[in-house]
C-alpha cells in the first residue's frame, strides 16, 4: 500500500508577549458590582492570535504533544514542558500551533510570527498573571489534553 499522509505531527507551543494585552477582555474584577475573575481560572481566556496583536514568541518552541498517524495515538492527560527563554519580555501565555510532517521531505507548520498569515487559527491562552522573563532562563508548564484540544498551562 500507498504510505499514508500525513505520516504525522505535532501540536506545538511557545511562550509569548503581546503589547497591551491588558486591553483585551477577560472576566474582570468589577462587571456591575461582581468581581468574576475567579472565572478566568475556570475557563482561562483564549484568543485567536492576528497580526494586529502582534504577538512575540520570547521562548523557542516546543512540542506540546507529537503523533505518528499509522497506528493508535495515546496522549497522556498532562505532560510537563521546559521552555528555554530566548529574549527578554513579559510573558502573557503560551501560543498553540499546529506542525505536520506531510511526507518525509515535507513539513508545514503555521508557527509565528509567519503562520499568522495562513489559513489556519493560532491560538493562545493567558496566563494568570504575566511575568517578566530574561533570556537563558527555563519555564516549566504543564500541557494538558481532552483529546479533542490541547493548551499549555502554569
Amino acid at each position: 500500500g500507498a504510505p499514508m499522509i500525513p505520516l504525522g505531527g505535532a501540536t506545538m507551543a511557545g511562550i509569548i508577549d503581546i503589547a497591551g494585552i491588558e486591553s483585551i477582555v477577560d472576566a474582570g474584577t468589577d462587571v456591575m458590582g461582581f468581581d468574576l475573575s475567579p472565572f478566568n481560572d475556570l475557563a482561562p481566556v483564549k484568543l485567536e492570535l492576528t497580526s494586529k496583536l502582534n504577538p512575540v514568541l520570547l521562548t523557542d518552541a516546543q512540542p506540546a504533544y507529537s503523533y505518528e498517524l499509522d497506528g493508535a495515538i495515546d496522549l497522556p492527560a498532562e505532560r510537563p514542558i521546559d521552555f528555554k527563554v530566548v529574549r527578554d519580555g513579559t510573558a502573557i501565555g503560551t501560543a498553540i500551533w499546529m506542525k505536520i510532517r506531510l511526507t518525509d521531505d515535507i513539513v508545514l507548520e503555521n508557527a509565528p510570527p509567519h503562520g499568522l498569515q495562513m489559513h489556519w487559527p493560532i491560538h493562545a491562552y493567558r496566563f494568570k498573571e504575566p511575568r517578566d522573563v530574561r533570556e537563558g532562563q527555563t519555564i516549566s508548564l504543564l500541557a494538558g489534553t481532552s483529546g479533542n484540544s490541547v493548551w499549555v498551562h502554569d
